[in-house]
Parts: structure tokens; C-alpha cells; sequence
């Protein structure tokens, strides 16, 4: 069993996933949005474009990867984090285990 330190077990690793997961969808999203765009217009003069031919898209897309990354990574602490939490029956109250009928 994954023993987490304390300063890591507080941190609330599912809304860290869900903020990771939306900035990596969207700016991915951007980064596709932006190609078809730009390959749209370069089509109107007969030109083409590549994927990262700016400095922007390069960025865009370094951050999707950097949070898509991150996103997994909390992730599995988040799992890690819970299964750690069911495991440990100091964690729970309330359970009849240890009471006697009568």
C-alpha cells in the first residue's frame, strides 16, 4: 500500500484533474482551430502551412501537453489517494465490525 506524505494528501487532487483535463482540452482544441484556420486562409493564395509555424501554436501546444501531463498525474494521486483512504481502517467511523449485538 502507497503511504502519501501529508502535504501531499491534502491537496484536493480531483479538482486539480478537472482543471488540468479542461485547460489541456481547449487549448488542444486551439491548437487544431488555429491550424485549420490559417491552412485555410494560406489555401486562398495557393500556399500551405505547417502545424507549428508560429511561436504561439508551439506554446499552445507545449502548455496542452504540460497540463495533459499534469491531468494524469492527479490523476493517479487522486486514485492513489482514495484506495489509500478505504484501505486504512483507521479512516472509517461509524462501522458495525466492531460493535456486539445485544
Amino acid at each position: 500500500m502507497v503511504k502519501l506524505p501529508k502535504k501531499i494528501d491534502k491537496v484536493p487532487w480531483g479538482i486539480m484533474f478537472g482543471i488540468s483535463g479542461i485547460i489541456a482540452f481547449y487549448t488542444l482544441v486551439g491548437v487544431i482551430a488555429s491550424h485549420i484556420i490559417l491552412n485555410s486562409i494560406a489555401a486562398q493564395t495557393s500556399d500551405s502551412v505547417a502545424f507549428l509555424a508560429n511561436w504561439w501554436q508551439a506554446l499552445l501546444f507545449a502548455v496542452s501537453l504540460l497540463t495533459a501531463v499534469s491531468a494524469i498525474g492527479s490523476l493517479v494521486l487522486y486514485i492513489i489517494r482514495s484506495t489509500a483512504h478505504k484501505a486504512d481502517p483507521k479512516e472509517t467511523t461509524g462501522g458495525s465490525e466492531n460493535h456486539e449485538n445485544g
